[in-house]
This record gives structure tokens, sequence and C-alpha cells, in this order.
């Protein structure tokens, strides 16, 4: 079993708990396809660098964009962050 199979494997037993209907009427095989996907996304913008390419995905996602929205208001609230570095989110950017 690849790392990735175990991270996907996590992230599907998650979504499973979630009891979200839209990822129950999906069905197992295109929800781990997804999670595969967005896995690959992941780990090519950490690799590259280039955040532009998940911006663009979340862009596309109403309800994850939301969920992402929120989940990184809640943590970004429990800590004080010195700076931020902005260009990991611009093409090119070190």
């Amino acid at each position: 079993m690849t790392q990735a199979d175990v991270i996907i494997d996590g992230a599907a037993a998650a979504l499973q708990r979630s009891n979200e209907p839209h990822y129950a009427q999906d069905g197992t095989a295109i929800s781990r396809a997804r999670l595969a996907e967005m896995l690959t996304l992941v780990t090519s913008s950490i690799a590259h660098r280039d955040l532009v390419p998940m911006i663009e995905r979340a862009t596309q996602l109403g309800a994850g964009r939301d969920a992402l929205a929120r989940a990184y208001v809640s943590r970004a609230s429990r800590q004080h962050v010195t700076s931020l570095d902005l260009g990991a989110l611009f093409r090119g950017g070190t």
C-alpha cells in the first residue's frame, strides 16, 4: 500500500463518517477518485510551490470552498500569525 493509498483511505473514511448525503449518493468509487485527484493536485501544488491550481479548483467547488474558508478562519483565529508569505500564491513566486 502506498502513502497515497493510506491518505485516500483515511479521507474516504472521514467522508463516510460525515454522513453527508451527496457523498453517499456519489458512491465510494467516485468519492475515492475525487479524493485521489485532490491529493494529486495538493502534492503537485506543494512540489511546484504554486497554489494557483488549488485556488482555481476551489473556485469551482461551492460547498468545498465554503468549508475550506470556515476551517481556515477557525484555525487562523486560534493562533497569532506574525507574517504571511504571499509569494506562493503567485506563479513563479518563491
